[in-house]
């Protein structure tokens, strides 16, 4: 098999196909590897791998595949995979690009990275991250900047935006990211790969760094990345277990939808939250989308929910009031930061912290010296999705982009700091979301859409995407033209030791 075909096919195909013995866990996991070696160098998206011990952990499930029947192995037996650096992964770096932690090793995995060893996956490596999570640019003090997959001028989004690069260039089947304000969705935009947003209090949060606890972790949700929908919904499926204690109580675990014709359901959409203009390659993506759609079967609408325009205020007053620890603290873990000496050291280039964290810390105070206006615009919130609610009903989904343009040139983010609403405001309101791209721009960029749906109608949104999918031309890695430019700094290459 060539190796384009092993770094575009789907992670399930590879499963069935490692265990009918047409390909081995060992040349898959070898695969992936060379392919990060080769691209990593323009990227700077895997910031530590395990490469040694990957190649071990492939050597025994080849031992195992030589004995076993196909129907007694896992979902993803040999299957590599790599992890957002700000969920645990059992001795690799944990430090989500903050100073403050450069030295923490996870001591054990995260629950959904246990769920994945025992689905079969083969860890490759962790990926860079935004500082902390808190920006849709991914660079940080400890590990530097990443590149889009497409293109080493433009952002890989944040805050997974390592995880997005590294599974749009090929050099990973499948991986976990985390999202509080677009942190899966963006980076599968801009870099052009599938990604799901679970319902909040659907999967758990726990393992996550910054900490993701009873009320952060309704709108901080880790969530599946990878080349289709059919590896997400296997990863939820893997990821929601009938025994899983973390679930929100009388919930079902996550299962298929079947059953189902286009012309049951109803594709709500709009192109324009009233925040951030869409540029007009965008618009007519997302118009051939909705015919494309439409084609299929499914009815459309035109529709924007009223308080739209209030996006990026709903969003940040909901999430200022579900904060564990306060972003001071979290950017000195644990020991709040002077904001004032940061200012100060900033323009020296003496802080350890960017613009962007800096600018979030203060306004997270602001934000406390108005407890009236937030609680107006939580109220707004609760308006909002009871407008949802009676729109959309059992049978609707809501269609619209992730991000106005296709993705910026680096730093571009910073003109436009509210575009990220067109994610954030659905975190806010703890609905699913899948991403799904649909094609490029005329300078060989990303474009796609999301998929919204009412809370716990994960299934539906997926259902809708995998149609959308199978209506599009099959999924290839980027870039789609040759790299320019010169490389990044990476880390040193070290084998960390689980």
């Amino acid at each position: 098999m060539g190796s384009l075909e092993l770094y575009s096919l789907p992670a399930v195909e590879l499963a069935q196909r490692i265990k009918r013995r047409a390909l081995s866990p060992v040349e898959v996991t070898e695969a992936h590897i060379a392919r990060i070696e080769a691209v990593n160098p323009k990227l700077n998206a895997v910031v530590a791998q395990r490469f040694e011990a990957a190649r071990e952990e492939a050597k025994a499930a080849e031992a195992r595949l030589m004995h076993s029947a196909p129907q007694d192995l896992p979902a993803f037996f040999g299957v590599p995979c790599t992890i957002k650096e700000l969920i645990a992964v059992r001795g690799m770096p944990h430090t989500a690009g903050v100073v403050a932690r450069k030295d923490v090793i996870a001591t054990e995995d995260a629950p959904q990275v246990a769920r994945l060893r025992q689905a079969g996956c083969i860890i490759l490596g962790v990926t860079n991250v935004s500082e902390a999570g808190l920006w849709l640019e991914t660079y940080n003090r400890i590990y530097g900047r990443t590149n889009n997959a497409h293109s080493v001028d433009h952002i890989s989004g944040g805050s997974t935006g390592g995880e997005g690069a590294i599974i749009g260039a090929g050099g990973s089947p499948l991986g976990l990211g985390a999202d509080i304000g677009g942190s899966i969705r963006n980076p599968c935009f801009f870099n052009g790969i599938f990604g799901h947003k679970p319902s909040g209090g659907l999967l758990p949060s726990r393992g996550h760094w910054p900490e993701a606890g009873p009320r952060r972790g309704r709108y901080c949700v880790t969530g599946p990345m990878g080349r289709s929908t059919r590896d997400l919904i296997a990863l939820m499926e893997v990821l929601s277990p009938a025994d899983d204690p973390h679930r929100d109580a009388g919930r079902p675990r996550f299962s298929p939808l079947s059953g189902l014709q286009p012309s049951d359901v109803t594709i709500y959409w709009f192109d324009d939250n009233g925040i951030a203009s869409p540029s007009e390659e965008l618009r007519e993506n997302l118009e051939r989308t909705v015919l494309r759609l439409e084609g299929l079967g499914f009815r459309s609408q035109r529709y924007r929910p009223k308080r739209m325009p209030r996006a990026a205020e709903i969003w940040g007053a909901v999430i200022s009031t579900s904060e564990e620890e306060s972003v001071r603290e979290i950017l000195g873990n644990g020991a709040p930061i002077e904001l004032w000496r940061e200012w100060l050291r900033l323009p020296l280039g003496r802080s350890n912290h960017f613009l962007i964290s800096l600018l979030m810390a203060s306004l997270e105070r602001v934000a406390k010296l108005t407890p009236g206006r937030t609680a107006k615009l939580i109220a707004m919130a609760a308006e909002m999705y009871a407008e949802l609610e009676a729109r959309l009903g059992p049978r609707g989904v809501l269609l619209c982009p992730p991000y106005p343009r296709a993705a910026p040139r680096h730093d571009g983010p910073l003109l436009s700091p509210f575009s990220f609403s067109y994610c954030g405001i659905w975190n806010a309101l703890e609905m699913p979301a899948t991403a799904v791209p649909t094609g490029f721009t005329e300078e060989g960029l990303p474009l796609g859409v999301q998929i919204v749906g009412l809370r716990f109608q994960d299934d539906l949104t997926l259902w809708v995407g995998s149609q959308l999918e199978q209506a599009q031309d099959p999924w290839r890695p980027g870039p789609r033209r040759p790299y320019r430019g010169r490389e990044v700094r990476v880390p040193d290459s070290q084998d960390w030791k689980p």
